[in-house]
């Protein structure tokens, strides 16, 4: 997944930023941020091939899970950064930064 593609995706200012507002949206940044940092460092197991030769779930997750850009491109590419990014955006009604990461580590 291209750094590129993840910067204008939270860059982007349509329905997510105008129902939770820009400093909601930057929190979501940060910990999908520090996600991938975890990932990278090997402190959030990352499964190699978590759908294996599943061709229909691999389809699934493509039409269906993985974020696309404005050209229809898939962002993501493992079920893992499905994951990564619904945990960081659940996180972000924790009340703290503490509890923001503890729980979007835990998801």
């Amino acid at each position: 997944m291209s750094n590129k593609a993840i910067n204008s995706m939270f860059k982007h200012e349509g329905k997510t930023v105008n129902i939770m507002g820009k400093t909601r949206v930057k929190t979501y940044q940060e910990l999908y941020m520090r996600l991938s940092q975890l990932q990278k460092e090997k402190e959030i197991p990352v499964h190699g091939d978590y759908l294996g030769d599943n061709e229909l779930a691999q389809n699934i997750y493509k039409k269906k899970y993985f974020l696309k850009d404005l050209d229809n491109e898939l962002i993501e590419k493992t079920p893992e950064d499905v994951f990564k990014r619904l945990s960081a955006f659940i996180a972000t009604v924790e009340g703290t930064k503490v509890k923001q990461k503890q729980w979007s580590k835990k998801f």
